[in-house]
């Protein structure tokens, strides 16, 4: 990519926003990262705004008066394909996934569904519709450990785990923590291992980084507030897990009809052998975010990476399939 170049490009286009904030959970990440490449942007030279997304989406949109957009709203309306919907309504184009590749991914039980059904590896589970479920999932799970966490939600919001001996009252309790972010919640087995991602920049996959976090899990202190979570970039693994990795990774966002950039998140079963967990289409660029690590893994710095994907806007929009 030739920086100069694409800056002048998307300056043709006219203001770029910023799009970030939101009403959801994960609003003070977003506006964490919406800050940080707004200021990329406009180091770079960018005639870039912006844009807190708070109670009135659509009106401010039409405010707005952009001629681009980028967008870092994380969670609903982000990542769930609605802000998309939104701009491609009013025409004004964008960098990242389209709205079907943005819903599909958004949720745990869709996407688990489809990458099951390609052959695609990733944990059993349950969907809990109701407080009266949980009292068959310790059966179910037949000694296994669980992750319950709710189905359209990100940032780790929701999440308990429980251990191989878990009964129903602790999954009720589990159930009504994750509920509190919509009524439908997974069950799914926990696998023990290293928790690894796989970020997509422009498309292509990017070295995986191996996640260390001093607690239980990559939970929402260790990715946001906590200094102590450890980042290995390439992840110390086996060549042939990296390349698994890797390939398993570009899998799953080409099934789900993802573009662009976004992240893929695994963990290691007792095995060693790469599980598929959830598909991030706008992950986090704040300090503490996963694909700017990987990005600069390979020699491309923050401001880098922030062009390259704000360049996506400049391509036509296609849904993709698998």
């Amino acid at each position: 990519m030739n920086p100069e170049r694409a800056v002048s490009q998307l300056n043709a286009l006219g203001r770029i926003g910023v799009l970030c904030g939101g009403d959801g959970g994960e609003r003070p990440v977003s506006l964490k990262s919406g800050e940080r490449v707004h200021g990329a942007l406009t180091g770079a030279g960018v005639d870039a705004v912006l844009v807190d997304l708070d109670e009135n989406p659509i009106q401010t949109l039409m405010r707005a008066g952009l001629g681009a957009a980028v967008v870092m709203l994380h969670g609903h309306w982000g990542e769930d394909g609605r802000i998309q919907s939104a701009l491609d309504l009013l025409r004004i184009p964008y960098c990242g996934s389209g709205p079907r590749g943005s819903m599909l991914a958004f949720d745990k039980y869709i996407s688990k569904q489809l990458w099951r059904t390609y052959g695609l590896p990733t944990p059993d589970w349950l969907l809990l519709g109701g407080g009266a479920d949980c009292d068959a999932v310790p059966d179910w799970a037949a000694g296994r450990g669980l992750c319950i966490k709710p189905v359209r939600e990100g940032s780790s919001l929701g999440i308990t785990l429980l251990e191989p001996d878990a009964g129903a009252q602790a999954v009720r309790a589990a159930y009504a923590e994750a509920a509190q972010y919509g009524p439908s919640v997974l069950a799914e087995v926990r696998c023990t291992g290293a928790e690894v991602t796989v970020g997509l920049l422009e498309g292509r996959t990017l070295p995986p980084l191996l996640i260390e976090p001093a607690g239980a899990f990559y939970d929402y202190a260790a990715k946001y507030q906590r200094g102590d979570t450890g980042y290995h970039c390439p992840a110390p693994l086996p060549e042939a897990t990296l390349n698994q990795l890797e390939k398993l990774g570009a899998r799953a966002f080409e099934l789900l009809g993802c573009r662009s950039w976004g992240r893929v998140d695994f963990i290691l079963d007792a095995a060693g052998a790469p599980q598929l967990i959830e598909l991030n289409t706008v992950p986090g660029m704040t300090d503490h975010s996963l694909v700017p690590k990987a990005a600069a893994a390979v020699g491309i710095d923050f401001a880098g990476c922030v062009l390259r994907l704000a360049a996506d806007a400049l391509d036509p929009r296609t849904e993709n399939a698998p």
